[in-house]
């Protein structure tokens, strides 16, 4: 019987069904070293046996020998390949039985003294990945070798005594069979489900990639539309209006995808409402990105405020920067997130502007109401860069510059 093929690297660093092959060979391993110790034990503490001795301590270092080898290699390859664990039943077998065969072992035919060994071995031979059969043939040989001695003739093992040992080493091995099914079964699932998991969020991350594609190229085409309606370029009335209706049908599009977008994609998708609303009035306004939609995990009020400061920041650009560009980006700083405006228009003189300036008060109470923060970078000639900052824990501090 050949045995199962070994798992890959990346398998055994990560798979529930290798890391139970390595519990089990593991688990093996130690039963044999407990029987092997009960076995020296008994040995070293048995009276003289005359003739006897000689075969039995080559019985004995025989198996000693055998369960050391096999254990070191199951535990080695972190399982239990088929053609090891099969030579090994063989060999038990074999030795169990010549311990009790008057032909090898001179004496009264008697209980084997390798019969405590037996009982602990007996759970191993359940524990490798064959077939029940196999379990069933490895201990009910076993057990017949342990039983043989009572139906000799003058035995000194009753058979009363021995039929029922003869049972334990064959239900012990059945029941390690059954628990080591169950164990690797449970594993075999859980490798499923993971599997099965990751495949579902490739999926939704391929998916919510084109979405967010989808609704960036409605944004700028959308934009276009709306700039070409807004100025004087399309003289055709009939032509103007076929277009304002093509954007409100890009518009409609827009929020749908938004909406289907993972997480909702309210925030990422309100900003580029407000570009588009904006570029209605005559300023163009350029979206970025710099996050891969995480940014839409900010909290609803946040994201309203966040939101509301940016349209009063594109406000003021469009009133007093005399410039008719702005660039809008949405970035994930810290433990929050940042939007920035920022215009190459004229700038200003922040110490000769009035707390009532839409900036001061507007934006900064919002933000601040959010546990915010708003910084203004502007001076006369060199244009104005306005960053809004809002945690993703509203309750928290306000965050890096």
């Amino acid at each position: 019987m050949s045995s199962p093929p070994p798992p890959s690297s990346g398998d055994a660093a990560t798979s529930a069904a290798a890391r139970t092959e390595v519990t089990l060979a593991w688990a093996w391993a130690g039963f044999r070293t407990g029987a092997v110790a009960v076995l020296l034990a008994a040995f070293a503490a048995a009276p003289g046996r005359g003739a006897a001795v000689v075969p039995e301590t080559v019985l004995t270092l025989i198996v000693v020998a055998d369960c050391a080898v096999v254990s070191a290699v199951f535990v080695r390859v972190g399982r239990m390949p088929l053609g090891w664990a099969a030579a090994d039943v063989v060999c038990v077998v074999a030795v169990v039985g010549c311990s009790s065969w008057p032909a090898v072992v001179p004496g009264v035919a008697g209980q084997s003294v390798f019969y405590n060994f037996t009982v602990i071995v007996g759970p191993t031979i359940g524990l490798p990945a064959w077939p029940p059969v196999v379990t069933l043939a490895g201990g009910a040989g076993l057990a017949f070798v342990d039983l043989a001695p009572a139906l000799r003739a003058g035995s000194s093992y009753p058979r009363w005594n021995a039929l029922p040992d003869a049972v334990t080493v064959l239900g012990l091995a059945l029941l390690a069979t059954v628990l080591a099914r169950l164990q690797r079964g449970s594993a075999e699932a859980l490798d499923r489900h993971r599997r099965a998991a990751v495949r579902r969020a490739s999926q939704l991350a391929r998916q919510g990639e084109r979405l967010r594609q989808q609704a960036d190229l409605s944004a700028h085409l959308m934009t276009t539309l709306e700039v070409l309606t807004a100025g004087d370029v399309i003289a055709d009335p009939a032509i103007a209006d076929r277009l304002r209706g093509e954007a409100s049908g890009l518009r409609r599009l827009l929020a749908a995808e938004s909406a289907a977008m993972p997480g909702g994609g309210v925030l990422s998708a309100a900003l580029r409402e407000l570009a588009v609303e904006k570029s209605a009035t005559g300023l163009h306004v350029d979206v970025g990105a710099g996050h891969d939609g995480s940014a839409d995990a900010l909290p609803p009020a946040a994201a309203a405020a966040l939101v509301a400061a940016t349209r009063e920041a594109l406000t003021n650009v469009r009133k007093h920067a005399k410039t008719d560009r702005a660039v809008l980006t949405v970035e994930v700083v810290g433990d929050g997130v940042r939007v920035t405006v920022a215009d190459q228009g004229c700038g200003y003189d922040p110490g000769a502007t009035g707390e009532g300036f839409g900036q001061r008060r507007s934006l900064r109470h919002r933000i601040a109401a959010e546990g915010g923060r708003v910084d203004i970078d502007t001076a006369p000639g060199a244009g104005t860069r306005v960053r809004l900052w809002v945690p993703f824990d509203t309750g928290g501090a306000a965050g890096p510059r």
